[in-house]
């Protein structure tokens, strides 16, 4: 092949659509000449130029995307600083007339001091009346002494070491330095060769190992055998239950033949004549029938399902079967006092007395027998119990021993390797563990005259926190012992002396006291302000604020403290609130009742804590974690313990984070 394309020299390629020439010589193609050339225009050839252009600069940008650089994602930051962490309750409510206080102690104790009486006029804050603090304060005391310690310490570590410990640590180096110059002139060589020791100790590990497993079969062992017993207690007790429930049916159908109190004509024959000699035997027996077919009623229902029941249902089902057993006896010994009490007659001869006598009596005998054998059982499944848990602490103690021996002969077979290996130690050897500890010493002298790190200091502010913490604790205790008065008012009642053991109104199992230990009608205007969820563990009793309301206008602030906090709930809308009444500090004929009212109560205030948003809390596994941005940009996820929730979205954190890191928010994939 040629330039020509395979065409024969000397001829051309026919062009498209031209005519042939019908005479042309065979073996050549003649093309016919065109009359006219096609051309195009300027603006053709523009607009082509612009096309390909456009397909070029397609490519190219193409080839550009496809090789850019990864995006990144985006992250949003914050520094953990310290701070102040402030947490305030506003609520909405209402000005309620002024009303009766009663005024009780929020713990137990003896009455020390009662500083008023009826009719004395009291101002907000004032102590009504006390317990003996003696404990309580022994307790503030402490904590005190404590948030002392832990502050003394703080400034100690934060002086940093004393000129003398620093010349100490200056002859440790000194020292140091001559251990390493004889080291380097010293050759240590020992040997230490012990193969004995080695295969002895290897031998008792096997031996160790061997008694470990043997514990752990014979407590597995114990387990199943006694966990066979105790299902065997189980089945017996289940039989002798059920066997007890359809002996009561015997007996509550034997007594209402006599009765006839569910079959109302069993007794027509004979009734008449029943306890004949003692009418009032035929009332108390049927009083007595009725009580029995309720517990009946109860240990059927105990029963029912029993088929495949498990063991706590048994255990359930004794109590009610025991119960109608004493009651069903109870019932055939008053019936039988009918029948003693009933004279045979034509209606019902003494062979047919001495008959029903004998039914009731083997009624009884059998609930009697039943009875003890159910008790029997209950006894027995609790002793078989507590000798399972017995052998159960038994073979975990042992298993434990042999545990602690297997680790302990592991423990002195790496240590009889390491006395059996040969250490020559060459002057290299001894240079560098010499050169090491003069590092260290070195390290040790640098680390005292270093100021406080602040890894270091976080422990220590956090036993300050943690001293100020029990020391807000004990004085809580102590406010608890008194009665302060929550506003101005008259006392209208004194329920206490001095003496006297005083409790809270409301005790821990929820009862309540009929009166209260103080009683005072308030003189100024009370707000009734309704606080959600979220917001009340918050409130507390006495916790000052400031109010406004709608028709004075915000600028005419009044003071209050909470004066009770109502324990019950109130659902509005689907959302749980509490009603928390507040007393104003000072009077107002402005104030009017139904006024709105706008309370903002000062809650949690958390000094010098560390802050950061909460939104950068996460939980994972359970636990909360923030995630940090290291200085190469890679993120650490760190634990951390979280103190107040603030305002503003924030959170304090106890433990975990550094004031000054840099911590990830949010992050916004990459796009």
């Amino acid at each position: 092949m040629n330039g020509n394309n395979g065409l024969t020299p000397g001829h051309k390629r026919p062009t498209m659509g031209a005519p042939m020439d019908p005479h042309a010589p065979a073996g050549h193609t003649h093309v016919v000449p065109r009359k006219s050339k096609r051309r195009f225009t300027k603006r053709q050839l523009i607009t082509a130029a612009v096309v390909v252009g456009a397909i070029a600069l397609a490519a190219a940008g193409a080839f550009a995307w496809s090789r850019r650089p990864a995006a990144k994602d985006t992250y949003e930051t914050a520094v953990v600083r310290r701070g102040t962490l402030e947490r305030t309750v506003e609520a909405t409510g209402a000005v309620k007339a002024a009303s009766e206080f009663s005024l009780d102690f929020d713990t137990s104790g003896r009455v020390k001091d009662v500083f008023v009486k009826v009719g004395d006029a009291v101002t907000t804050g004032q102590v009504l009346a006390e317990l003996d603090v003696t404990d309580i304060d022994i307790e503030v005391r402490r904590a005190r002494a404590q948030l002392a310690v832990a502050v003394a310490t703080l400034n100690q570590k934060a002086a940093g070491e004393s000129p003398e410990a620093i010349r100490v640590s200056e002859a440790e180096v000194a020292k140091a330095d001559a251990n390493l110059s004889e080291a380097r002139t010293t050759l240590a060589n020992t040997e230490r060769t012990s193969a004995l020791d080695v295969n002895n100790a290897e031998l008792d590990v096997r031996s160790k190992d061997t008694a470990l497993v043997q514990a752990k079969r014979e407590r597995d062992d114990h387990a199943r055998l006694a966990a066979e017993t105790l299902a065997k207690r189980y089945d017996t007790a289940r039989a002798d239950l059920l066997k007890a429930v359809v002996s009561f049916s015997t007996s509550m159908n034997d007594m209402d033949l006599l009765l006839g109190i569910d079959s109302t004509s069993a007794n027509d024959a004979f009734e008449s004549i029943l306890g004949s000699q003692n009418p009032a035997s035929i009332e108390t027996a049927k009083g007595a029938y009725r009580t029995a077919k309720e517990k009946q009623a109860a240990a059927e229902r105990a029963v029912q399902g029993f088929g495949s029941a498990g063991q706590p249902v048994i255990d359930a089902a004794f109590a009610p079967v025991l119960a109608a057993s004493e009651a069903v006896f109870d019932a055939l010994s008053k019936t039988r006092a009918v029948l003693d009490a009933t004279a045979p007659s034509s209606q019902l001869t003494l062979s047919e007395l001495n008959t029903k006598k004998t039914t009731l009596t083997t009624d009884r005998t059998t609930v009697a027998t039943d009875y003890g054998t159910v008790l029997a059982d209950r006894s027995t499944i609790a002793s078989t119990k507590i000798e399972n848990a017995n052998a159960v602490n038994t073979d975990a103690a042992a298993v434990e021993d042999a545990e602690i021996d297997l680790t302990q002969a592991k423990f002195d077979l790496e240590t009889a390797k390491l006395d059996a290996e040969t250490q020559v130690l060459s002057q290299r050897a001894a240079v560098a563990v010499m050169s090491a500890a003069r590092d260290g010493a070195v390290a040790a002298l640098d680390l005292k005259k270093a100021g406080l790190r602040a890894v270091d200091r976080a422990p220590l502010e956090a036993s300050v926190e943690e001293a100020r913490a029990s020391l807000a604790i004990a004085e809580e205790g102590l406010r608890k012992a008194r009665i302060i008065a929550p506003a101005d008012g008259i006392v209208t009642d004194v329920a206490v002396s001095t003496g006297e053991d005083a409790v809270p109104r409301i005790s821990a199992s929820g009862s309540v006291q009929s009166t209260s230990a103080v009683t005072m009608l308030g003189i100024n205007a009370e707000i009734e302000a309704d606080i959600s969820e979220n917001d009340i563990i918050h409130v507390r009793v006495g916790q000052e604020l400031v109010a406004t309301f709608d028709a004075l206008g915000p600028d005419r602030p009044f003071t209050g403290n909470v004066i009770s906090v109502n324990p019950a709930e109130t659902v509005i809308q689907d959302v749980v609130y509490y009603k928390v009444r507040i007393a104003l500090s000072e009077s107002s004929p402005d104030v009017k009742p139904g006024m709105t009212a706008t309370v903002v109560l000062s809650g949690t205030r958390r000094e010098n804590a560390l802050i950061v948003p909460f939104r950068a809390v996460r939980e994972v596994a359970g636990a909360r974690v923030v995630r940090v941005l290291k200085a190469d940009n890679t993120i650490e996820e760190r634990a951390v313990t979280l103190g107040e929730r603030g305002d503003q979205g924030t959170v304090e954190i106890v433990a975990g984070l550094l004031e000054g890191e840099t911590i990830v928010v949010s992050i916004r994939p990459a796009t």
